[in-house]
């Protein structure tokens, strides 16, 4: 009888979980999309009509170069951030 009530408080802490994680608000800024968009001027920064995303010749990510580059959602992280999403966020009215 204990094995089989300690395999169904496992199941339950499992699917506790699962709806925590399934249930979590995408739409929340992280701490890392907090400090990137921190770092970021609107600016320095246009958003295409594919909704691809270009620095323009000037743009610094706090005191780093980022000039004259492309990019669309997922393909650049930077300090666990994606580049992309906290710009839609910050600056994609």
């Amino acid at each position: 009888m204990l094995p089989q009530n300690i395999f169904r408080l496992l199941v339950y802490f499992a699917v506790a979980a699962y709806l925590s994680y399934t249930n979590a608000d995408a739409t929340q800024e992280s701490k890392a999309e907090a400090a990137l968009a921190g770092k970021i001027r609107c600016e320095d920064f246009r958003k295409n009509p594919d909704g691809t995303w270009t620095s323009d010749a000037n743009a610094k990510i706090g005191n780093n170069p980022f000039s004259n580059l492309t990019f669309e959602s997922k393909r650049v992280t930077i300090g666990g951030a994606d580049l992309a999403t906290v710009l839609d966020r910050k600056c994609g009215h």
